[in-house]
């Protein structure tokens, strides 16, 4: 989920307003995404295999392969650089896998970078 997002999501809730997840898509746009630990190991595998291909730095990738962990939850803090890579390779995914579930996951989860890039925030991965 877009942490900036999230963050005003949970103010709403704290304030009793009825309508917090709408209010929040409204203002934020595209801010959380969920998808089946399966999909998630499966689309993550996909993604090691593209970024340890691409060979990018070791920080970039340390953050990208947290982005799919599944179990913690872990936060990817704001890098346009980052974010620019993880967009490659899910775009990667998007257009290689057979897999149409993983497809269609893999390009859900671009828009929700693109977003967190625009608002210039993190991204809290939790499974």
């Amino acid at each position: 989920m877009v942490k900036v997002a999230d963050e005003w999501f949970n103010e709403c809730l704290k304030r009793g307003d009825d309508e917090c997840f709408e209010e929040t898509s409204r203002r934020f746009g595209f801010w959380i995404y969920s998808a089946s630990y399966g999909s998630c190991f499966e689309l993550g595998e996909k993604v090691r295999e593209y970024v340890e291909k691409i060979k990018v730095p070791l920080r970039i990738y340390s953050s990208i392969i947290r982005f799919f962990c599944g179990v913690l939850t872990e936060d990817i803090e704001y890098d346009e650089e980052t974010y620019r890579v993880l967009k490659r390779v899910l775009k990667y995914v998007a257009e290689t896998c057979e897999n149409k579930i993983i497809r269609s996951h893999a390009e859900s989860l671009i828009e929700l970078v693109e977003n967190a890039e625009r608002l210039k925030s993190g991204i809290e991965c939790s499974g």
